[in-house]
């Protein structure tokens, strides 16, 4: 890009005879401001909040969002310290870290938590950057923190509860033949000593990465409570602990499940690890060598909810599963709907054809399990086969 520059040349009389023109080339300037503009939209549209100290750490800039999550106009906080948004919960030598850190010209990284305008904590993932000159020396900071006071408040809630959450079992049946057989499920105890289903806080614990941990907690507990029941382990035909979609290529997870194996004593061919459709096919290669380091152990395997996927039967073959749990939605009106009684009974002829024993999700009542033991399904669950039941009521 050429900038150009124009001046009229005069004759000995005055008169303009000409056009001296002179051309500059500022294609890297435009490509410099435009690349600035870009940045400077970049910082005042970002979803977090950004900070610009000098080398004292006085606030010189903040962005929109800083504004909009703390609460503090750009005025009240431009000419501060960022310490007045201290909340007093943050060791100090987390901050004698930080400031050591940055003054040596490195970036820092940490958790903090901060207090609005308004007086609510809230938590920020922070990572702070010198700002270098051009002989090299630190002229300013820039600090970007993310808000995490969700996922904080995630972690606090599951640390505080964990002893709190309760193992619970349902029980499947055979529709031929009585095999004690059941499925452990977890619930969480409120202040008021209410049961809270997984769905009002498993979706946080997936979302914050919690879910392995949440995994490896019930796996933990499951075969520790195994190991004090030993009449109880003799007398066990198959238990089945959910595991979630995060944990299928969990290295870590696998590994400790070997070693629970191995320190509690627990037969593996009496553990069933039970994983959604879903799941399995959104990390179907993850899947597929998790399940089969379990499976060479022993351990068995079932595919929950299967049906609910559009493209079920074509990832069936590719999953090394040896159970099939047929989705509720199907089974829970097979008495009165025969397009829901067809396909129970597809999925579980396919299934028998595949070398893989069905399970019946919401039988609710005989008149179900009448219609599964005409069909052919080897398993019953629901509360018309049996409701929850504690954990230390199963001894």
């Amino acid at each position: 890009m050429i900038a150009w520059h124009n001046a009229p040349l005069r004759d000995e009389h005055g008169k303009i005879s000409g056009t001296l023109s002179s051309g500059q080339d500022i294609t890297e300037q435009r490509r410099a401001e435009q690349a600035l503009g870009k940045l400077s939209q970049v910082v005042e549209q970002s979803p977090d909040m950004i900070l610009i100290t000098d080398t004292e750490g006085t606030i010189e800039y903040v962005n929109p969002s800083f504004v909009k999550i703390s609460g503090f106009a750009a005025e009240d906080a431009i000419g501060e310290n960022p310490r007045f948004l201290k909340s007093g919960k943050t060791p100090v030598s987390v901050f004698e870290q930080m400031w050591h850190t940055i003054k040596s010209g490195k970036i820092w990284r940490g958790e903090v938590c901060n207090k609005k305008k308004n007086g609510v904590y809230y938590w920020n993932l922070v990572a702070i950057s010198p700002i270098i000159g051009q002989l090299g020396e630190i002229t300013h900071f820039v600090g970007i923190q993310t808000d995490i006071t969700e996922r904080k408040q995630a972690e606090e809630l599951l640390r505080e509860s964990q002893e709190k959450l309760k193992a619970s079992e349902k029980r499947y049946r055979a529709c031929y033949d009585e095999k004690d057989l059941y499925e452990l499920l977890i619930r969480m105890e409120d202040k008021d000593g209410r049961l809270i289903p997984p769905g009002a806080f498993f979706p946080a614990a997936e979302r914050y990465n919690l879910a392995t941990k949440l995994d490896r907690w019930v796996i933990g507990t499951a075969f520790s409570w195994l190991n004090r029941h030993p009449q109880h382990l003799e007398r066990l035909s198959l238990c089945f602990i959910n595991l979630s979609g995060h944990s299928l290529g969990d290295q870590e997870l696998l590994q400790f499940i070997s070693q629970q194996f191995e320190e509690m004593n627990v037969p593996s061919q009496k553990i069933c690890f039970e994983v959604t459709e879903t799941a399995a096919i959104a990390n179907l290669s993850s899947a597929t060598y998790f399940i089969r380091e379990l499976q060479r152990r022993g351990c068995r395997f079932a595919l929950d909810d299967f049906g609910s996927g559009l493209s079920s039967f074509a990832y069936l073959k590719n999953l090394p599963v040896d159970f099939l749990k047929i989705d509720g939605l199907f089974v829970m009106d097979i008495v009165e709907d025969p397009i829901d009684l067809a396909m129970v009974r597809c999925i579980n002829d396919i299934g028998h054809v595949m070398g893989k024993q069905t399970i019946a999700e919401f039988v609710e009542n005989e008149n179900i399990l009448d219609k599964l033991r005409q069909i052919g399904v080897d398993y019953a669950q629901g509360y018309g086969i049996s409701g929850l039941s504690a954990i230390e009521d199963m001894a």
